[in-house]
Protein backbone atom coordinates (compact mmCIF):
# COMPACT_ATOMS: atom_id res chain seq x y z
CA UNK A 1 0.00 0.00 0.00
CA UNK A 2 0.97 3.79 -0.51
CA UNK A 3 1.31 5.95 1.90
CA UNK A 4 -0.36 9.14 1.22
CA UNK A 5 2.27 12.10 0.65
CA UNK A 6 2.12 14.16 4.42
CA UNK A 7 0.13 11.71 6.05
CA UNK A 8 2.54 11.52 9.37
CA UNK A 9 3.01 15.20 9.15
CA UNK A 10 1.34 16.50 12.83
CA UNK A 11 2.74 13.28 14.58
CA UNK A 12 4.74 14.73 17.18
CA UNK A 13 8.62 15.12 16.34
CA UNK A 14 11.64 16.54 18.53
CA UNK A 15 13.36 19.01 17.70
CA UNK A 16 17.01 18.99 19.63
CA UNK A 17 18.44 22.59 19.67
CA UNK A 18 22.22 21.59 19.73
CA UNK A 19 24.06 24.39 21.12
CA UNK A 20 26.35 22.35 23.20
CA UNK A 21 28.99 20.47 21.43
CA UNK A 22 30.39 17.96 24.23
CA UNK A 23 27.12 15.88 23.49
CA UNK A 24 27.26 14.20 20.15
CA UNK A 25 23.46 13.73 19.73
CA UNK A 26 23.70 11.84 16.17
CA UNK A 27 25.53 9.68 17.55
CA UNK A 28 23.06 8.38 20.72
CA UNK A 29 19.87 9.27 18.83
CA UNK A 30 20.21 7.89 15.14
CA UNK A 31 17.72 5.25 15.40
CA UNK A 32 15.04 7.65 16.05
CA UNK A 33 15.53 9.97 12.55
CA UNK A 34 11.77 9.75 11.89
CA UNK A 35 10.93 11.57 15.31
CA UNK A 36 13.91 13.45 15.97
CA UNK A 37 15.60 16.72 14.13
CA UNK A 38 18.83 17.97 15.38
CA UNK A 39 19.09 21.87 14.82
CA UNK A 40 22.53 23.37 15.00
CA UNK A 41 21.15 27.17 15.38
CA UNK A 42 18.40 29.20 16.49
CA UNK A 43 17.97 30.27 13.08
CA UNK A 44 17.02 26.60 11.71
CA UNK A 45 15.01 25.80 14.85
CA UNK A 46 12.57 28.71 14.05
CA UNK A 47 12.14 28.21 10.87
CA UNK A 48 10.87 24.51 11.37
CA UNK A 49 8.75 25.79 13.70
CA UNK A 50 6.99 28.24 11.27
CA UNK A 51 5.76 24.94 9.62
CA UNK A 52 1.76 24.94 10.35
CA UNK A 53 -0.13 21.72 11.63
CA UNK A 54 2.95 20.24 13.84
CA UNK A 55 3.56 19.13 17.13
CA UNK A 56 6.67 19.97 18.77
CA UNK A 57 9.01 18.80 21.68
CA UNK A 58 11.94 21.34 21.90
CA UNK A 59 15.04 20.31 23.93
CA UNK A 60 18.02 22.85 23.86
CA UNK A 61 21.17 21.77 24.76
CA UNK A 62 22.86 24.86 26.37
CA UNK A 63 26.21 25.60 26.41
CA UNK A 64 28.22 23.89 29.42
CA UNK A 65 28.98 26.87 31.66
CA UNK A 66 25.73 29.07 32.05
CA UNK A 67 26.01 32.12 34.29
CA UNK A 68 22.01 32.93 33.97
CA UNK A 69 19.56 29.81 33.46
CA UNK A 70 16.65 32.98 33.13
CA UNK A 71 18.74 35.08 30.57
CA UNK A 72 19.35 32.34 28.49
CA UNK A 73 15.65 30.66 28.40
CA UNK A 74 14.95 34.60 27.96
CA UNK A 75 16.98 34.33 24.61
CA UNK A 76 15.34 31.83 23.35
CA UNK A 77 11.61 32.85 23.08
CA UNK A 78 8.66 30.18 22.15
CA UNK A 79 5.68 32.08 23.39
CA UNK A 80 4.45 32.59 19.70
CA UNK A 81 4.92 28.94 18.61
CA UNK A 82 1.61 27.39 19.24
CA UNK A 83 2.99 24.25 18.27
CA UNK A 84 5.19 23.81 20.87
CA UNK A 85 3.87 21.25 23.23
CA UNK A 86 6.83 21.12 25.73
CA UNK A 87 10.57 22.71 26.07
CA UNK A 88 13.59 21.34 28.43
CA UNK A 89 16.80 23.25 28.48
CA UNK A 90 19.34 21.04 29.62
CA UNK A 91 22.68 22.78 30.68
CA UNK A 92 25.64 22.78 33.15
CA UNK A 93 25.71 25.44 36.14
CA UNK A 94 28.94 24.24 37.58
CA UNK A 95 28.99 21.78 39.62
CA UNK A 96 25.14 21.00 39.27
CA UNK A 97 23.61 19.78 36.42
CA UNK A 98 20.12 21.50 35.32
CA UNK A 99 16.98 20.25 33.28
CA UNK A 100 14.05 22.85 32.89
CA UNK A 101 10.41 21.78 32.08
CA UNK A 102 7.64 23.67 30.69
CA UNK A 103 4.55 22.97 28.81
CA UNK A 104 2.06 25.57 27.66
CA UNK A 105 0.18 24.89 30.21
CA UNK A 106 2.24 25.12 33.70
CA UNK A 107 5.07 27.01 35.01
CA UNK A 108 9.16 26.15 34.64
CA UNK A 109 10.16 23.21 36.98
CA UNK A 110 13.93 22.52 37.88
CA UNK A 111 15.72 19.01 38.52
CA UNK A 112 18.87 19.40 39.97
CA UNK A 113 21.61 16.91 39.72
CA UNK A 114 25.23 16.53 40.65
CA UNK A 115 26.01 13.74 38.18
CA UNK A 116 26.08 13.94 34.81
CA UNK A 117 22.42 12.34 33.87
CA UNK A 118 22.16 14.73 30.84
CA UNK A 119 22.36 12.15 27.97
CA UNK A 120 19.60 9.71 30.27
CA UNK A 121 17.53 12.62 29.99
CA UNK A 122 17.95 13.15 26.49
CA UNK A 123 16.44 9.30 25.79
CA UNK A 124 14.06 10.07 28.36
CA UNK A 125 12.50 12.63 26.89
CA UNK A 126 12.75 11.04 23.61
CA UNK A 127 10.62 7.92 25.11
CA UNK A 128 7.62 9.75 26.36
CA UNK A 129 7.58 11.67 22.91
CA UNK A 130 7.30 7.98 21.17
CA UNK A 131 4.44 7.37 23.97
CA UNK A 132 2.78 10.19 22.24
CA UNK A 133 3.55 9.21 18.60
CA UNK A 134 2.14 5.53 19.62
CA UNK A 135 -1.12 7.44 21.13
CA UNK A 136 -1.46 9.75 17.66
CA UNK A 137 -1.03 6.65 15.76
CA UNK A 138 -3.41 4.61 17.73
CA UNK A 139 -6.40 7.57 17.46
CA UNK A 140 -5.54 7.81 13.66
CA UNK A 141 -5.98 3.95 13.48
CA UNK A 142 -9.18 3.75 15.38
CA UNK A 143 -10.75 6.82 13.85
CA UNK A 144 -9.63 5.88 10.39
CA UNK A 145 -11.27 2.30 10.86
CA UNK A 146 -14.46 3.98 12.34
CA UNK A 147 -14.76 6.21 9.14
CA UNK A 148 -14.37 2.60 7.29
CA UNK A 149 -10.78 3.53 5.81
CA UNK A 150 -9.32 0.06 6.38
CA UNK A 151 -6.68 0.88 4.31
CA UNK A 152 -5.41 3.93 5.94
CA UNK A 153 -6.38 2.70 9.23
CA UNK A 154 -3.62 -0.72 8.71
CA UNK A 155 -1.07 2.11 7.76
CA UNK A 156 -1.19 4.01 11.06
CA UNK A 157 -1.22 0.50 12.76
CA UNK A 158 2.04 -0.22 11.06
CA UNK A 159 3.30 3.24 11.66
CA UNK A 160 2.36 2.23 15.66
CA UNK A 161 4.13 -0.94 15.68
CA UNK A 162 7.07 0.58 14.49
CA UNK A 163 6.98 3.49 17.02
CA UNK A 164 6.77 1.24 20.06
CA UNK A 165 9.09 -0.61 18.81
CA UNK A 166 11.65 2.69 19.12
CA UNK A 167 10.00 3.24 22.46
CA UNK A 168 11.31 -0.06 23.33
CA UNK A 169 14.89 0.38 22.47
CA UNK A 170 14.87 4.15 24.47
CA UNK A 171 13.49 2.35 27.21
CA UNK A 172 16.39 -0.52 26.40
CA UNK A 173 19.26 2.30 25.73
CA UNK A 174 17.87 4.08 29.29
CA UNK A 175 18.67 0.48 31.14
CA UNK A 176 21.95 0.01 29.18
CA UNK A 177 22.75 3.61 30.73
CA UNK A 178 22.57 1.84 34.63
Amino acid sequence: MVIPVGLFHDEPHILFLHLNVAINLHQHLHRYNDVVTVLNSENALFNRLAMPNQSFVIVALLPEQVLDRTHSFNQINFEPYATVDYIYLLYKKHPIYVTIKRDRFQQLKGWHSITDDTLDKIIWIVSKTLDRNVNYCNERACQSARDGNNGLAAIYEQQRLERNRLRIDAMQQLLDFI
